[in-house]
């Protein structure tokens, strides 16, 4: 079975969630989130315009599956979630916590794949790794350590939230299916 980094299409998205002004960077709020299934605070979403820098424009309702956001978190609408949660094993040990993305006239809940485990997938003899920092330029995965999961992070020692989120064909193919066209999949290494 193949596998595929999640990512956005931003070509495709033209709004960002943004955390409170004040809030703390994103690795910092981890152990806040650890022990309570909702973040302490909600996401305000906003049309952005992109050209030499971010401009952040008016509030705005157009909400998408793969919300980004100023946290850089994998912020999943329900029904993405939803397709994921269909098809993992329990191998992948990941927790749901929601958060609310308020817009101009409304709000959703959405949620974030938490792992409780750092889970053991990375082939680094055949990854391309920067000695001097540990930092995986190019990851390899191992096959036998992956092809019972469903999903699961990448090497980084941010692991329990991250942007970093691979997925196997079923779930690729599903999301498709599902006309959430604002997602980009990039086909990983396996060895």
């Amino acid at each position: 079975m193949n596998y595929y980094w999640l990512t956005v299409n931003n070509n495709l998205v033209s709004t960002v969630a943004f955390a409170p002004q004040g809030t703390a960077l994103s690795h910092e709020l981890i152990s806040e989130v650890e022990n309570d299934n909702t973040l302490p605070f909600s996401l305000k979403l906003h049309e952005v315009t992109v050209g030499d820098k971010l401009v952040k424009g008016e509030l705005s309702d157009h909400f998408s599956a793969y919300q980004p956001n100023s946290l850089a978190w994998p912020l999943m609408s329900e029904k993405m979630q939803s397709i994921i949660a269909s098809h993992l094993t329990g191998l992948e040990q990941v927790e749901w916590k929601e958060v609310t993305v308020e817009g101009r006239t409304s709000s959703r809940l959405y949620y974030i794949p938490f792992f409780t485990s750092e889970l053991d997938t990375i082939n680094m003899a055949e990854s391309i790794i920067v000695p001097s920092s540990g930092i995986v330029l190019k990851p390899c995965f191992k096959r036998e350590k992956i092809e019972k999961l469903a999903i699961f992070h990448g090497y980084s020692r941010f692991w329990k939230i991250t942007t970093q989120i691979y997925i196997n064909e079923e779930i690729k193919n599903d999301l498709i299916d599902s006309h959430l066209f604002e997602l980009s999949f990039s086909r990983i290494n396996i060895k």
